[in-house]
């Protein structure tokens, strides 16, 4: 795992690039049922889909690697899920909570299929460097984001949750 840097506006926003098959965990996740979180297409959780990971899977050695990534050390993992958007699909401005932090994991990212923008409502969206296959975004939970429409003709693929503080 290598820290890359502090990329928020004012926010710590923090970046790292991982080293795992990520070719791999996108077959593993679209090798399983996509079971939607929500089928309101005005939810923000209309594109999110229950994660799973297998036994003895890449993915599971992300989920085992990110329980115990430095940062967790105060904080346990309280809900992870996948994200698949299709071409023409994005994400509408929301949050995760007052508490807490959220992490982003790029597992699939063909080029033109959307960018992760920090919505400051009246103070405008600040677009977020493109992120690469293997790149994990750690923000506060509390920041309002979005993700900009999928223009590619595949599909982008990334895994988010949050982890909670240990009182």
């Amino acid at each position: 795992m290598e820290y890359i840097k502090n990329i928020g506006p004012k926010i710590d926003i923090e970046l790292y690039s991982l080293e795992f098959d990520t070719k791999q965990i996108a077959k593993e996740i679209l090798s399983q049922p996509l079971n939607k979180w929500s089928e309101d297409p005005c939810n923000t959780s209309f594109e999110d889909y229950i994660f799973n990971p297998l036994p003895n899977s890449e993915s599971l050695k992300l989920v085992e690697h990110l329980k115990n990534f430095a940062f967790s050390k105060n904080h346990i993992i309280e809900d992870i899920w996948s994200h698949v958007h299709q071409p023409l699909e994005s994400t509408n401005t929301h949050d995760h909570g007052r508490l807490g932090f959220s992490f982003v994991y790029y597992v699939q990212v063909p080029k033109n299929s959307g960018k992760f923008a920090v919505d400051f409502r009246l103070g405008g969206r600040y677009i977020l460097p493109i992120f690469k296959e293997g790149d994990l975004l750690l923000f506060p939970s509390w920041v309002p984001h979005l993700v900009t429409k999928n223009l590619s003709n595949d599909i982008r693929i990334s895994i988010s949750g949050n982890f909670k503080e240990i009182k």
